[in-house]
């Protein structure tokens, strides 16, 4: 073997080496990345699931300060102002003396 296929088998394997390293850095990489996407996946399910709970909250809210003048005080008094609406999508004030609405919520 002379001197130039040496250096050429050496520069090769070089290359080779730095593929593989490369290859190891980018598995790591990946396989933290589909961790996130994982967690971020199971976050916004759980999301989700209080968005409904929440809504369906305040509608409860809404249907029990229609029935609750108590209820409705303390709520316009901390600036709630919630507004049910009738099957057509047309507002029904709770409080006539109410500005504007913070929460809008559908009448079951």
């Amino acid at each position: 073997m002379n001197v130039g296929k040496f250096w050429l088998l050496t520069f090769l394997s070089l290359v080779i080496a730095v593929l593989i390293l490369l290859e190891i850095v980018c598995e790591n990489q990946v396989e933290v990345l589909a961790n996130t996407v994982g967690s971020n996946e199971a976050r916004i399910g759980q999301a989700r699931q209080q968005n409904e709970m929440l809504r369906q909250l305040i509608q409860q809210i809404a249907i029990a300060s229609r029935q609750d003048p108590a209820l409705l005080n303390l709520l316009t008094k901390r600036g709630i102002h919630l507004q049910v609406t009738n099957t057509n999508g047309a507002a029904i004030p709770e409080n006539p003396s109410a500005t504007a609405p913070s929460a809008s919520t559908p009448s079951p």
